[in-house]
C-alpha cells in the first residue's frame, strides 16, 4: 500500500490506514489533496482525486475506470453509446447519460451542436439565439420580447393587450 505516494500505510489495529504528508488527507487508502489540483474534483463520486506530481488524475473504485476527471462505469450500461462522437457516456446511478463537449449539448443520449440547434433562427434581427436544453430561444434586444424563436416588438405587445 503507498497511499497514492503520498504518506505512509500503517496498522492502526483496526487494518491498514493512510497517515498522509503536510498538505494531503486520507481517503480510504489513499492520500488526496487538502484542495490545491483535487479542490472540487469528485471523480463523480466513484473514485478518490490525487495529485500525481503532474496534476489531479482520479483513482477509481472497483468497477470504475478513469476518464479524464471522472470515474466511469466499466458495465456494459454505455456498450454502442456514442454520445455522437461529441461526448462521453457514464452510468449515472444505474441510466446511461452523455457529459457533452464544450459547444454541445445533451439530447437524450446524442450530442448536439449549439451551433446546429440555432441554424436557421434569426430571433427576427433583434435578438441572439441561445441553446436552452437542447431547444433554441431568443435572447431579445432591448424594447423586445422573445416569443418562441422570434424577437417581437415591445410596441406590438402593448397594442394586442390593449386590443384584447
Amino acid at each position: 500500500m503507498t497511499c497514492s505516494g503520498h504518506g505512509a500505510c500503517v496498522d492502526d489495529g483496526e487494518g491498514a490506514v493512510c497517515e498522509c504528508d503536510e498538505g494531503y488527507e486520507a481517503s480510504g487508502l489513499t492520500c488526496v489533496s487538502e484542495g490545491g489540483v483535487c479542490a472540487g474534483v469528485t471523480c463523480r463520486g466513484h473514485g478518490a482525486c490525487v495529485d500525481d506530481g503532474e496534476g489531479a488524475v482520479c483513482e477509481c473504485d472497483e468497477g470504475y475506470v478513469a476518464s479524464g476527471l471522472a470515474c466511469l462505469s466499466e458495465s456494459n450500461l454505455c456498450a454502442g453509446v456514442t454520445c455522437s462522437g461529441h461526448g462521453q457516456c457514464f452510468d449515472d446511478g444505474g441510466e446511461a447519460v452523455c457529459e457533452c463537449d464544450e459547444g454541445y449539448v445533451a439530447d437524450g443520449l446524442a450530442c448536439l451542436s449549439e451551433a446546429a440547434i440555432c441554424a436557421g433562427v434569426t430571433c427576427s434581427g433583434h435578438g441572439t439565439c441561445v441553446v436552452d436544453g437542447a431547444e433554441a430561444s431568443c435572447e431579445c434586444d432591448e424594447g423586445y420580447f422573445a416569443e418562441g424563436t422570434e424577437c417581437v416588438e415591445e410596441f406590438r405587445r402593448r397594442v394586442w393587450w390593449w386590443l384584447r
